[in-house]
């Protein structure tokens, strides 16, 4: 989030960011140049990334993670499913690495119109 809006801000982009931590060099969680675009770092933790409808998402992790919300890692990724399905344009989304500590996406979880863009990257296209 904090690196798609530095892109967004350094190329005069107009919109809204929020990110989760405090961005160097704005010294701030939030910008506002305008209101084409508004990016905001959603979190899993209680599903209530499940309350936004993007137009578009990127993920860039699906952990096991918050096992005192989710009971097991097909839980997780059954709600970046139903996540991706909410999102209305495209989604591109990290599958993750086995040998690291990130589980790889499933594609049980995601949408069945899916194309492979490289190795560890897909894109969705929802409208498709």
């Amino acid at each position: 989030t904090a690196i798609l809006s530095h892109l967004l801000y350094s190329n005069q982009v107009k919109f809204r960011s929020f990110v989760g931590g405090i961005m160097k060099g704005f010294d701030s969680n939030y910008i506002s140049t305008g209101d084409e675009y508004v990016i905001i770092e959603a979190d899993e933790y209680d599903r209530s990334f499940l309350a936004l409808d993007p137009d578009y998402s990127l993920i860039t992790s699906i952990e096991k993670d918050h096992l005192d919300v989710y009971d097991d890692l097909e839980s997780i990724l059954t709600s970046f499913g139903i996540f991706c399905d909410k999102t209305k344009k495209s989604v591109i989304a990290d599958r993750g690495h086995p040998d690291k500590n990130s589980s790889p996406l499933s594609n049980s979880a995601m949408p069945d119109h899916y194309s492979p863009l490289y190795d560890d990257v897909y894109e969705f296209d929802i409208r498709t």
